[in-house]
């Protein structure tokens, strides 16, 4: 088809309060309406999202004098109280590691959770240029969230491990955009028992299991026929 599928799978998303508080967390939102009425404006208006920051931060992230990856932020406190619960989320949703290279690599978690029915679709992650970036780039990633519900995770990859590497997120601002692979209904759900029940089997998988990809399908059996 020349602009793409006429019907669009529906998408439900929902946010949690699993490391970040709600009153921090902000809604998905459409990167552009079609006012034009350009059926091609259209079909991306239903393929591309955009995430904005729960946070006013920058943040600095290198390698240190023994050869180990780390992390250091300051946070607007004109915005955002001085209090050790602030700081519990900053830590929470920081992470930090080093690719084979010997560059950190640092990635800011957003507890947002994307759920289909549809077995073809895919979400892939894309920069938003409005984050300020030095010695630093995005990392792009994209998966299949028929059966793997998770978290969306912003990655930051240092180019320079001489030097220390920025970002400045601003609150409420653009921080990344989501790019499905087909056009689709996305709407704001609240997680019924059965998503909230296979969302288990992916939680926190990372911690126990190397190359995941390789218990995908022992996982995804355990998936209802449908979620939505």
């Amino acid at each position: 088809m020349l602009f793409g599928n006429k019907i669009k799978p529906t998408v439900g998303y929902y946010l949690r309060d699993e490391y970040i508080p709600m009153s921090m967390l902000n809604d998905v939102e459409k990167y552009q309406v079609n006012t034009v009425g350009c059926p091609s404006v259209s079909y991306m208006s239903n393929k591309i999202y955009t995430l904005k920051s729960w946070v006013t931060a920058e943040i600095k992230f290198g390698i240190n004098n023994l050869g180990k990856e780390y992390y250091e932020y300051n946070y607007d406190t004109t915005q955002f109280a001085i209090d050790s619960e602030v700081h519990r989320v900053m830590k929470d949703a920081l992470s930090i590691s080093k690719d084979k290279n010997g560059n950190a690599v640092l990635q800011v978690l957003y507890p947002i959770y994307y759920v289909t029915d549809d077995k073809d679709v895919e979400i892939s992650t894309i920069p938003e240029s409005t984050v300020g970036l030095d010695n630093c780039k995005y990392l792009l990633g994209s998966f299949n969230i028929y059966g793997w519900i998770r978290d969306i995770n912003v990655s930051f990859i240092q180019l320079d491990n001489t030097k220390l590497a920025t970002i400045y997120l601003n609150f409420n601002k653009p921080v990344m955009n989501i790019v499905f692979n087909k056009a689709v209904n996305l709407k704001k759900i609240e997680p019924n028992k059965k998503i909230l029940q296979y969302k288990k089997n992916m939680y926190e998988i990372t911690k126990y299991f190397k190359k995941i990809d390789k218990h995908y399908l022992r996982l995804l059996a355990r998936r209802p026929k449908k979620l939505l």
